[in-house]
Protein backbone atom coordinates (compact mmCIF):
# COMPACT_ATOMS: atom_id res chain seq x y z
CA UNK A 1 0.00 0.00 0.00
CA UNK A 2 1.80 3.50 -1.40
CA UNK A 3 1.81 6.09 1.24
CA UNK A 4 0.53 9.34 0.05
CA UNK A 5 2.31 12.85 0.72
CA UNK A 6 0.61 15.39 2.86
CA UNK A 7 -0.32 18.34 0.55
CA UNK A 8 1.37 21.13 2.46
CA UNK A 9 4.52 18.82 1.26
CA UNK A 10 3.68 18.40 -2.37
CA UNK A 11 3.03 22.37 -2.53
CA UNK A 12 6.56 22.92 -0.73
CA UNK A 13 8.06 20.75 -3.72
CA UNK A 14 6.37 22.34 -6.57
CA UNK A 15 7.90 25.78 -5.79
CA UNK A 16 10.62 24.46 -4.90
CA UNK A 17 11.24 23.22 -8.46
CA UNK A 18 9.54 27.08 -10.18
CA UNK A 19 12.46 28.62 -7.68
CA UNK A 20 14.77 26.03 -9.62
CA UNK A 21 13.75 26.55 -13.39
CA UNK A 22 13.80 30.61 -12.48
CA UNK A 23 17.30 30.19 -11.58
CA UNK A 24 18.42 28.38 -14.21
CA UNK A 25 17.01 30.48 -16.95
CA UNK A 26 18.87 33.99 -15.23
CA UNK A 27 22.18 32.37 -15.16
CA UNK A 28 22.06 31.69 -19.45
CA UNK A 29 23.00 34.53 -21.78
CA UNK A 30 19.84 36.38 -23.34
CA UNK A 31 21.60 36.32 -26.79
CA UNK A 32 22.65 32.61 -26.45
CA UNK A 33 20.70 30.20 -28.25
CA UNK A 34 21.11 26.32 -28.18
CA UNK A 35 22.93 25.24 -31.79
CA UNK A 36 20.98 24.14 -34.49
CA UNK A 37 20.94 20.80 -35.38
CA UNK A 38 23.46 19.12 -38.00
CA UNK A 39 21.81 18.48 -40.80
CA UNK A 40 22.96 17.04 -44.11
CA UNK A 41 21.34 19.04 -46.31
CA UNK A 42 23.44 21.95 -45.34
CA UNK A 43 22.77 24.75 -47.77
CA UNK A 44 26.27 25.48 -50.17
CA UNK A 45 28.08 29.04 -49.22
CA UNK A 46 26.97 31.70 -51.94
CA UNK A 47 29.82 32.33 -54.71
CA UNK A 48 30.41 35.91 -55.84
CA UNK A 49 31.74 36.28 -59.56
CA UNK A 50 33.85 39.32 -59.98
CA UNK A 51 32.17 41.81 -62.46
CA UNK A 52 34.38 41.36 -66.21
CA UNK A 53 36.19 44.75 -66.50
CA UNK A 54 36.76 45.78 -69.96
CA UNK A 55 40.95 45.26 -71.13
CA UNK A 56 42.83 48.65 -71.16
CA UNK A 57 44.79 48.21 -74.17
CA UNK A 58 44.18 50.35 -77.39
CA UNK A 59 44.19 46.48 -79.31
CA UNK A 60 43.18 48.51 -82.05
CA UNK A 61 45.29 51.24 -82.06
CA UNK A 62 48.47 49.03 -81.24
CA UNK A 63 47.93 46.97 -83.98
CA UNK A 64 48.18 50.05 -86.26
CA UNK A 65 51.88 50.07 -85.37
CA UNK A 66 54.27 48.66 -88.41
CA UNK A 67 51.04 48.01 -90.16
CA UNK A 68 51.45 48.61 -94.04
CA UNK A 69 48.32 49.66 -96.01
CA UNK A 70 47.75 50.41 -100.25
CA UNK A 71 43.99 52.87 -101.14
CA UNK A 72 41.75 51.26 -102.82
CA UNK A 73 39.12 53.85 -102.39
CA UNK A 74 38.58 57.82 -101.18
CA UNK A 75 35.46 59.74 -100.99
CA UNK A 76 34.01 56.49 -103.04
CA UNK A 77 36.63 57.22 -105.96
CA UNK A 78 39.12 54.58 -107.04
CA UNK A 79 43.04 56.01 -107.51
CA UNK A 80 44.29 57.42 -110.33
CA UNK A 81 44.80 53.58 -112.88
CA UNK A 82 48.52 53.06 -112.71
CA UNK A 83 49.00 55.15 -109.48
CA UNK A 84 49.35 53.28 -105.43
CA UNK A 85 48.78 55.48 -102.85
CA UNK A 86 49.78 54.22 -99.55
CA UNK A 87 49.98 54.71 -96.20
CA UNK A 88 52.05 52.91 -93.09
CA UNK A 89 52.26 53.50 -89.31
CA UNK A 90 55.38 52.88 -87.61
CA UNK A 91 57.49 54.16 -84.26
CA UNK A 92 58.12 57.31 -85.91
CA UNK A 93 54.60 58.03 -86.93
CA UNK A 94 53.02 57.99 -90.48
CA UNK A 95 53.83 58.21 -94.14
CA UNK A 96 53.49 56.76 -97.61
CA UNK A 97 53.23 57.88 -100.98
CA UNK A 98 50.26 60.07 -103.00
CA UNK A 99 51.11 58.11 -105.52
CA UNK A 100 53.36 60.85 -106.54
CA UNK A 101 55.43 62.72 -103.71
CA UNK A 102 56.50 60.72 -100.70
CA UNK A 103 54.39 62.41 -98.14
CA UNK A 104 55.40 62.02 -93.29
CA UNK A 105 53.86 62.96 -90.23
CA UNK A 106 52.53 62.43 -87.10
CA UNK A 107 49.32 61.02 -85.46
CA UNK A 108 47.87 59.78 -82.28
CA UNK A 109 45.08 57.46 -81.67
CA UNK A 110 42.54 57.01 -78.12
CA UNK A 111 40.12 53.78 -78.74
CA UNK A 112 39.02 54.29 -82.00
CA UNK A 113 39.47 57.89 -82.27
CA UNK A 114 42.12 58.79 -85.11
CA UNK A 115 44.04 62.19 -85.12
CA UNK A 116 46.77 63.36 -87.64
CA UNK A 117 49.11 66.00 -86.80
CA UNK A 118 51.57 67.82 -89.23
CA UNK A 119 52.47 66.57 -92.47
CA UNK A 120 55.18 67.32 -94.48
CA UNK A 121 55.69 66.08 -98.04
CA UNK A 122 58.69 65.49 -101.30
CA UNK A 123 57.42 68.35 -104.38
CA UNK A 124 58.10 66.12 -106.96
CA UNK A 125 55.96 67.32 -110.04
CA UNK A 126 53.27 64.76 -110.70
CA UNK A 127 52.63 64.76 -114.57
CA UNK A 128 50.31 62.03 -115.32
CA UNK A 129 46.43 63.12 -115.37
CA UNK A 130 44.89 63.34 -112.31
CA UNK A 131 47.96 62.50 -110.22
CA UNK A 132 47.70 66.21 -108.32
CA UNK A 133 44.35 66.38 -107.63
CA UNK A 134 44.97 62.40 -106.60
CA UNK A 135 47.61 64.09 -104.00
CA UNK A 136 45.44 67.14 -103.33
CA UNK A 137 42.36 64.97 -101.98
CA UNK A 138 44.26 62.75 -100.18
CA UNK A 139 46.05 64.40 -98.47
CA UNK A 140 43.59 66.72 -97.22
CA UNK A 141 41.36 63.72 -96.05
CA UNK A 142 44.13 62.16 -94.21
CA UNK A 143 44.33 65.23 -91.96
CA UNK A 144 40.40 65.53 -91.82
CA UNK A 145 40.85 61.69 -89.60
CA UNK A 146 38.42 61.59 -87.24
CA UNK A 147 37.85 57.62 -86.34
CA UNK A 148 38.86 54.31 -88.10
CA UNK A 149 38.22 50.85 -87.94
CA UNK A 150 40.35 47.67 -88.14
CA UNK A 151 39.95 44.43 -89.61
CA UNK A 152 42.75 41.57 -90.82
CA UNK A 153 42.04 42.32 -94.63
CA UNK A 154 40.70 45.94 -94.18
CA UNK A 155 41.00 49.88 -92.59
CA UNK A 156 39.05 52.14 -93.12
CA UNK A 157 39.59 55.71 -91.80
CA UNK A 158 36.51 58.22 -91.42
CA UNK A 159 37.02 62.09 -92.32
CA UNK A 160 34.42 64.77 -92.07
CA UNK A 161 35.20 64.08 -95.92
CA UNK A 162 34.36 61.02 -96.64
CA UNK A 163 35.69 56.89 -96.01
CA UNK A 164 39.33 56.34 -97.26
CA UNK A 165 39.43 52.40 -97.05
CA UNK A 166 42.58 50.53 -97.32
CA UNK A 167 43.63 47.01 -98.02
CA UNK A 168 47.22 45.23 -96.91
CA UNK A 169 49.93 46.31 -98.80
CA UNK A 170 51.00 43.92 -101.65
CA UNK A 171 54.36 43.42 -102.83
CA UNK A 172 55.54 43.05 -106.26
CA UNK A 173 57.63 40.10 -107.49
CA UNK A 174 61.36 40.57 -108.70
CA UNK A 175 60.67 38.57 -111.61
CA UNK A 176 58.74 40.04 -114.53
CA UNK A 177 58.21 43.76 -113.97
CA UNK A 178 60.55 46.39 -115.53
CA UNK A 179 62.16 48.05 -112.54
CA UNK A 180 63.50 52.21 -112.85
CA UNK A 181 66.77 53.09 -111.15
CA UNK A 182 65.66 55.15 -108.17
CA UNK A 183 69.28 56.64 -106.84
CA UNK A 184 72.75 55.16 -106.28
CA UNK A 185 73.45 55.30 -102.68
CA UNK A 186 76.44 57.74 -101.62
CA UNK A 187 77.26 57.87 -97.98
CA UNK A 188 74.22 57.97 -95.99
CA UNK A 189 72.08 59.64 -98.88
CA UNK A 190 70.52 57.81 -101.94
CA UNK A 191 71.71 59.85 -105.04
CA UNK A 192 69.78 60.21 -107.93
CA UNK A 193 69.80 62.28 -111.22
CA UNK A 194 67.99 62.89 -114.41
CA UNK A 195 69.43 60.00 -116.27
CA UNK A 196 68.32 57.57 -113.71
CA UNK A 197 64.71 57.84 -115.22
CA UNK A 198 66.44 55.71 -118.49
CA UNK A 199 68.01 53.34 -116.44
CA UNK A 200 66.43 49.88 -116.11
CA UNK A 201 65.97 46.08 -114.83
CA UNK A 202 64.29 43.12 -115.49
CA UNK A 203 64.87 39.92 -114.22
CA UNK A 204 63.33 36.95 -116.17
CA UNK A 205 64.26 33.06 -116.01
CA UNK A 206 67.82 33.92 -114.58
CA UNK A 207 68.56 36.45 -117.49
CA UNK A 208 68.95 40.09 -116.17
CA UNK A 209 68.49 43.19 -118.93
CA UNK A 210 67.98 46.50 -119.42
CA UNK A 211 69.25 49.99 -120.13
CA UNK A 212 72.38 51.19 -118.41
CA UNK A 213 71.37 55.01 -119.68
CA UNK A 214 73.15 55.04 -122.78
CA UNK A 215 74.21 51.55 -123.53
CA UNK A 216 71.82 48.15 -123.12
CA UNK A 217 72.88 45.38 -120.81
CA UNK A 218 72.79 41.95 -119.59
CA UNK A 219 73.63 39.53 -117.57
CA UNK A 220 72.86 36.34 -115.95
CA UNK A 221 71.54 36.22 -111.92
CA UNK A 222 70.58 33.63 -109.77
CA UNK A 223 68.23 34.02 -106.90
CA UNK A 224 68.00 31.67 -102.96
CA UNK A 225 65.83 33.13 -100.86
CA UNK A 226 66.45 36.86 -100.83
CA UNK A 227 69.90 36.12 -102.15
CA UNK A 228 70.61 37.69 -105.57
CA UNK A 229 73.69 37.37 -107.61
CA UNK A 230 74.23 39.06 -110.73
CA UNK A 231 77.20 36.89 -112.99
CA UNK A 232 79.22 37.86 -115.72
CA UNK A 233 77.68 41.27 -117.15
CA UNK A 234 78.32 42.60 -120.61
CA UNK A 235 76.52 45.42 -122.99
CA UNK A 236 76.71 47.18 -125.76
CA UNK A 237 79.95 49.80 -126.66
CA UNK A 238 77.95 52.66 -127.54
CA UNK A 239 80.85 55.62 -126.27
CA UNK A 240 78.86 57.78 -123.54
CA UNK A 241 79.80 61.55 -122.86
CA UNK A 242 79.82 63.65 -119.68
CA UNK A 243 77.14 62.27 -116.84
CA UNK A 244 75.24 60.13 -119.17
CA UNK A 245 78.27 57.90 -119.62
CA UNK A 246 79.36 58.67 -116.19
CA UNK A 247 75.89 57.57 -114.03
CA UNK A 248 76.19 54.29 -116.30
CA UNK A 249 79.59 53.37 -114.87
CA UNK A 250 78.42 53.79 -111.82
CA UNK A 251 75.30 52.08 -112.08
CA UNK A 252 77.03 48.76 -113.68
CA UNK A 253 79.88 48.68 -111.00
CA UNK A 254 76.94 48.82 -108.50
CA UNK A 255 75.49 46.40 -109.98
CA UNK A 256 78.62 43.93 -109.71
CA UNK A 257 78.30 44.43 -105.80
CA UNK A 258 74.66 42.70 -105.80
CA UNK A 259 74.15 40.28 -102.90
CA UNK A 260 71.04 40.65 -101.46
CA UNK A 261 67.66 42.13 -102.86
CA UNK A 262 64.49 43.48 -100.74
CA UNK A 263 60.97 44.21 -102.24
CA UNK A 264 58.52 46.93 -100.31
CA UNK A 265 55.45 47.29 -102.44
CA UNK A 266 56.95 48.78 -105.77
CA UNK A 267 60.24 49.63 -104.23
CA UNK A 268 63.05 47.55 -104.98
CA UNK A 269 66.41 47.67 -103.13
CA UNK A 270 69.60 46.16 -103.79
CA UNK A 271 72.52 45.31 -101.47
CA UNK A 272 75.93 44.33 -101.27
CA UNK A 273 77.62 41.66 -99.16
CA UNK A 274 78.10 43.82 -96.62
CA UNK A 275 74.29 44.72 -96.05
CA UNK A 276 74.63 47.77 -96.98
CA UNK A 277 72.02 49.26 -99.55
CA UNK A 278 73.51 50.41 -103.02
CA UNK A 279 70.84 50.72 -105.04
CA UNK A 280 66.96 51.75 -105.10
CA UNK A 281 64.46 50.81 -108.50
CA UNK A 282 60.68 51.58 -108.61
CA UNK A 283 58.24 49.76 -110.23
CA UNK A 284 57.88 51.17 -113.95
CA UNK A 285 54.15 52.76 -114.31
CA UNK A 286 51.90 50.34 -116.63
CA UNK A 287 54.87 47.52 -116.03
Amino acid sequence: MQKLKHPKQTIILSLMALLALFILAACTPAGDEPPAAESGNQTAPEVTTPELVEPTDDQDAAALMGSKWDLISYGGKPPVAGSQPTLNFDETGLGGTTGCNSYFGSYETSGDKLNVGEMGQTLMACLEEGLMEQESSFLAMLQAAESFSLTETQLIIYTSQGEMIFQPASHQSLEGPTWVLGGIVQGDAIVSMWVDNEITATFTDGRAAGSAGCNQYFAGYALDADSLTIEAIGSTKMFCEGERGERESAFLTALEQVSRYEIERDTLSLFNGDGERIMVFYLQMGS
